[in-house]
């Protein structure tokens, strides 16, 4: 594969095109795919919770629950003032307590 232009200079060491790579890791039922969870479920005499932990499972591992938690994941805007009290607080760290 051979590049020229503006492709070239942008990325100068790209030799070859990656086609191993996994599928993302969504819309999967996340209860019935961990095979020891639904074993010890079994073997444990939890037969009676399989079909709501499949319904759960199912929800857990759709592809706009797994977007939220990285959504969750991000840190919130905080406003300047929160900033300045939130960094001002940090810097404080480690310093010896005022004695009264």
């Amino acid at each position: 594969m051979t590049r020229t232009g503006a492709a070239a200079e942008a990325a100068p060491f790209d030799t070859h095109q990656v086609v191993n790579q996994a599928r993302p890791l969504e819309n999967y039922n996340a209860f019935t795919a961990d095979r020891a969870l639904v074993d010890a479920v079994a073997r444990e005499g939890g037969g009676w919770i399989a079909d709501r932990a499949a319904a759960f499972g199912a929800l857990a591992g759709s592809a706009e629950a797994i977007a939220q938690g990285f959504l969750a994941d991000r840190p919130a805007r905080m406003s300047r003032a929160r900033r300045c009290i939130f960094h001002s607080s940090r810097s404080t760290r480690g310093r010896p307590a005022p004695s009264p």
